[in-house]
This record gives structure tokens, C-alpha cells and sequence, in this order.
């Protein structure tokens, strides 16, 4: 792909994603929800590191990128949301070494509301909750 056609599809994903969506920031009269809920779908980019004092004292690192669902539900008294995520890239180097990284993660969690606060007459929204979360992660280092 080269850069104007990913400058183009970075734009339409950003103006739809401002039409349909809830901004954190909004100061709206017509949506007084303060904790999404429904299913959400995510993709993130970003950089990875990682120290593995067995191979090497040097770090590796490299670009990972990120993608989750999850969903929310309100309940009377509590929120319940649920969300997976999994990460994979083969570009984790340390020079000329290279690492397979796979990571997946799912989360469960209960929030409750705390009371509102104001701060600069603005509404502050405090939840509270209990979490689970099931952690893996594989480092494929291949043989030299």
C-alpha cells in the first residue's frame, strides 16, 4: 500500500468513526450514558518490547499490532463487560535475531458506580469494580 492510499483510508475511518460515536468529551444533553455498552471492536498499532535475560541482556522490540472485542451490558446497580484481545507479529528483533510474539487476553469484570463528583462544574464519573483477567502470552525464539 502506499502512503496516500493509507492517508485516505485513515480519513474515511476517522470521519466515520466521529459520525456514529459517543466522544468522552462530549457535553451532550441528549446521551447521559457515561459507560458504553454494547459490543465494541478495536485494531491498534503500536511498538513492543521485550527483555529476555536468558537469550540475551539486550532488548527486543518492534511493531505489534492489537485487536479486541468486547461487550458491555448495564445492569441496574452494575456494569458487566467481557472483552478479548490477541496480539501477533514475527518483526519482535534484536538485531539480526528475530522473535515470534503471540499474545491473547481475556477479561471479565464487574464495575459499580461510585458517586458523582464535580470538578471545574463539570460531572466526574468514578466506577469500581472487581476484574479477572486470563493472561497468556508465547515467544517463539527460533533455533540459530
Amino acid at each position: 500500500m502506499n502512503i496516500c492510499m493509507v492517508t485516505k483510508l485513515t480519513s474515511i475511518c476517522f470521519a466515520i468513526l466521529i459520525c456514529v460515536t459517543n466522544l468522552p468529551g462530549q457535553d451532550s444533553l441528549k446521551c447521559q450514558r457515561t459507560f458504553p455498552s454494547g459490543i465494541t471492536i478495536e485494531y491498534g498499532f503500536g511498538n513492543y518490547s521485550l527483555k529476555d535475560e536468558y537469550i540475551s541482556k539486550e532488548k527486543y522490540s518492534g511493531t505489534l499490532p492489537y485487536y479486541s472485542i468486547g461487550w458491555a451490558r448495564h445492569h441496574e446497580a452494575y456494569v458487566y463487560r467481557l472483552d478479548m484481545s490477541y496480539r501477533n507479529s514475527n518483526n519482535i528483533k534484536n538485531y539480526n535475531v528475530t522473535t515470534n510474539i503471540t499474545q491473547f487476553t481475556v477479561n471479565q469484570g464487574f464495575l459499580y458506580p461510585l458517586s458523582n463528583i464535580s470538578i471545574f462544574q463539570k460531572n466526574l464519573y468514578l466506577w469500581f469494580g472487581s476484574s479477572t483477567e486470563f493472561f497468556f502470552i508465547y515467544n517463539d525464539q527460533p533455533n540459530p
